[in-house]
């Protein structure tokens, strides 16, 4: 212990004012008290002098320096070194890897602590969690996966235990990992910058492929997880070209061969067949150095079933990592598929007619009309209207001018060989969209003259309703499969809004029946068979109405019970016990989520008094029982030992009052032998400087590691600087100086001097 001083100015000036203001008081004090008691004279000048020498004091700042004691246990300097597969690339200048290269920067570290004796050098290797190691070596390059979000949380949680002094990151920087340990490194970073734990990085790695070096990757597949069977599945590849400026690469699709191939059991892969137009692979050619090109692919699937689809990019010549040229898929091809072509203006009621959509059986295909003063528009492929491309047609306010007559007299052809057709309300349907006289008059069952027809920039309505129009079955419709809303027909139907307005149509002859009508009785709805196909007339367009208050489970029933029943698919029923599986194709250790259920010979859901089993086969072969659980009317369970890849098969059973519900449901995912690590090796030197500035800590280059090592130690030997105390600024000093002003004021205040 010592003792020191820092004046408030240079120590003459400070001398100076303390000796001038002694002298001060001794000469102009003494004669102001010299007429009181000696005792009482003494104890004023006294108490004045104790005054100024506490200001003296206060002026010259005095402190006791305490030493430190010697630490019993060395603080710890943590070292963490990426042990990932990707610091085995081999990168570096003079071909050295990215291991080799830290471990240079390792011994720097280390030859820094070596004559410091209250540092303890602890080392870790980290993938997914740090390890403890009593060496770094090079052959450390094992793990399958870097996570710094979790490592990071490990070091809060070890700073509670340990006295560490610093704290160095060796990585190259790229988080790739998966679930549970994809945490996002940044927040974890804050939490250690707000808790004073400093994280010094350092990077290794390149943030590109060496110049020598080709490479493909399939990166992304777009494909619909439904298709149906014997119509063409569209897909779209995308693939990452490194290295194949000027070459052509090869893109093929391969299908798993289910035939002869029992329910849990993967088939054999081989290429997809080119028939029926359809195109499974694609010769791309690549312009660019680094360039994401793009393959269009199609399949023509010919059976339904569920199946494993594989699209593979044929490596280029020297390619070392290939684990990234296949990408796979799944798809579920449905028997009696319903493709609908619908045909329309931009509207509300597109939202009520696209609800058919979401029925797996049924793929709705949207084509636009624009309409206007000055622009009037149609994009429908002429494909549209050959045959076997789509099973339904639904015409919406769109003239009939618009599709021309070619088109029109296509339609009819498709209507006769068995398509389903329907026309809905609008200004421009019917009569007023001028399809009197065009082939479409013998098609639809409804009455239209030519004086019915619109003019765009003249449109009135004249032909319709615009009053609101309370929608309800006739007597034939309530008994009719159209018209079915669940539970009791006529108070179902009474419980939806009404529409706000409609075509005023009439049936043209007695074969076409009417479904529904309004309060007055004006027919709504209209049916008629023509040659194989059938027809329905529709004078609503504001069926979204029921959508918006509330009824959209009412609204889409309605809208897919007419496309089905288009289509002659009405009687179809589907299997009682079914299972969707999100995602189908996962990366390792990535959850697998299900959702299943049953249904009843009428479709309904069953959600009281059932029960499900349901059971995981693993590649393996080994069985794994998952627990099911219930959210709102929905069975869902989830899977996440996903550690091994290969197929995963999925059965559900269903029991009511301990009977089975028909037969077991089956699903499929697949997890992916992908390889984190080598997929994508670049560095990511952005993260660790995003690291280093979250925490406080620095980022450092591995060559100016030495400097910034002799830096750090000043600054921990500042950091044990002995503690100073000061004796002027304080409580009890303060409190000193006014009891003596104090004292002094009442003295003289009781000898008549105040």
């Amino acid at each position: 212990m010592s003792l020191s001083f820092e004046p408030v100015w240079n120590l003459p000036i400070a001398v100076i004012v303390m000796v001038s203001t002694f002298l001060l008081v001794l000469w102009t004090y003494p004669p102001r008290v010299r007429h009181h008691s000696p005792f009482t004279r003494r104890l004023l000048i006294t108490l004045r002098l104790a005054s100024v020498l506490i200001l003296s004091i206060a002026m010259f700042r005095p402190g006791l320096t305490l030493e430190n004691e010697t630490e019993s246990e060395p603080g710890e300097l943590i070292v963490l070194a990426d042990a990932s597969r990707s610091m085995g690339l081999k990168d570096g200048v003079g071909g050295l890897s990215r291991r080799e290269i830290m471990l240079e920067s390792l011994q720097e570290i280390r030859s820094q602590v070596s004559h410091q004796e209250d540092l303890k050098l602890s080392l870790y290797n980290f993938s997914a969690e740090p390890e403890a190691v009593e060496e770094i070596s090079v052959e450390q390059t094992e793990g399958t996966q870097t996570s710094l979000g979790s490592t990071l949380q490990w070091i809060k949680k070890e700073a509670s235990q340990k006295d560490i002094r610093a704290i160095f990151l060796l990585s190259d920087g790229a988080q790739r990992a998966v679930a549970p340990y994809d945490i996002d490194p940044l927040p974890e970073a804050m939490q250690l910058g707000a808790n004073q734990l400093r994280v010094n990085t350092i990077p290794f790695g390149s943030t590109g492929f060496a110049d020598n070096v080709s490479d493909l990757a399939v990166q992304d597949v777009q494909i619909s997880q439904v298709g149906y069977e014997k119509k063409v599945v569209p897909v779209r590849v995308r693939i990452r070209a490194i290295g194949a400026a000027g070459k052509k690469i090869r893109v093929q699709m391969l299908v798993e061969n289910r035939r002869g191939v029992k329910l849990g059991e993967a088939g054999v892969m081989s290429p997809a067949l080119a028939q029926e137009g359809a195109t499974p692979f694609a010769d791309i050619q690549v312009r660019e150095e680094s360039e994401t090109v793009t393959a269009e692919l199609s399949w023509f699937p010919e059976y339904p079933g569920e199946y494993k689809l594989a699209f593979r990019a044929e490596p280029l010549d020297g390619e070392i990592q290939t684990n990234n040229n296949t990408k796979h898929s799944m798809i579920t091809i449905l028997k009696g598929g319903v493709r609908v072509a619908y045909i329309d203006r931009h509207r509300a009621e597109n939202m009520a007619v696209r609800s058919v959509g979401s029925a797996e059986k049924i793929q709705i295909d949207t084509y636009w009309v624009v309409m206007g003063k000055l622009i009037s528009r149609a994009n429908i492929p002429p494909q549209v209207f050959s045959p076997q491309e789509y099973d339904v047609f639904i015409i919406g306010d769109v003239p009939a001018d618009q599709l021309g007559r070619e088109a029109l007299e296509k339609l009819k052809e498709r209507v006769d060989e068995g398509a389903g057709l329907m026309m809905i309300g609008g200004l421009q349907s019917f009569g007023g969209g001028g399809y009197a006289g065009t082939p479409l008059e013998e098609v639809l069952p409804v009455l239209m003259s030519p004086t019915q027809r619109q003019i765009e920039s003249k449109l009135n309505t004249e032909n319709h309703f615009t009053d609101e129009l309370k929608m309800v079955p006739t007597q034939a419709g309530q008994y009719h499969y159209l018209m079915q809303l669940g539970g009791e027909t006529m108070s179902a139907w009474q419980a939806l809004p009404p529409l706000n307005g409609a075509n005023k149509i009439l049936p043209k002859n007695n074969f076409a029946e009417i479904l529904a009508v309004d309060g007055q009785n004006h027919p709504l709805l209209i049916s008629q068979d023509y040659g194989a196909g059938r027809v329905l007339a529709f004078a609503g367009d504001t069926s979204y109405l029921w959508i918006l208050a509330g009824h959209f489970e009412e609204a889409q029933r309605f809208w897919q019970q007419l496309v089905l029943w288009l289509a002659h698919k009405e009687e179809d029923t589907d299997q009682p016990v079914w299972v969707r599986i999100t995602p189908r194709i996962l990366s390792s250790g990535q959850q697998a989520n299900f959702q299943f259920g049953a249904r009843d010979e009428e479709g309904k859901p069953l959600t009281e008094n059932i029960e499900f089993k349901v059971t995981v086969k693993r590649p393996n072969g080994e069985m794994v029982e998952v627990t099911p659980r219930t959210q709102g009317n929905r069975f869902l369970a989830d899977f996440q030992e996903t550690n091994e890849p290969g197929d995963y098969w999925v059965q559900v059973q269903a029991l009511r009052n301990n009977r089975p519900v028909g037969y077991h449901a089956w699903g499929r995912f697949q997890v992916e032998q992908t390889d984190l690590e080598l997929d994508n090796p670049a560095a990511d030197p952005g993260m660790l400087q995003q690291i280093a500035s979250a925490t406080g800590g620095s980022f450092v280059e591995p060559e100016e590691l030495e400097s910034f090592l002799e830096r750090l130690e000043r600054i921990q030997q500042e950091t044990r600087d002995p503690e100073v105390i000061r004796l002027w600024d304080n409580w009890w000093f303060l409190l000193l100086f006014v009891g003596l002003i104090s004292s002094e004021w009442t003295i003289r205040k009781m000898r008549g001097l105040v």
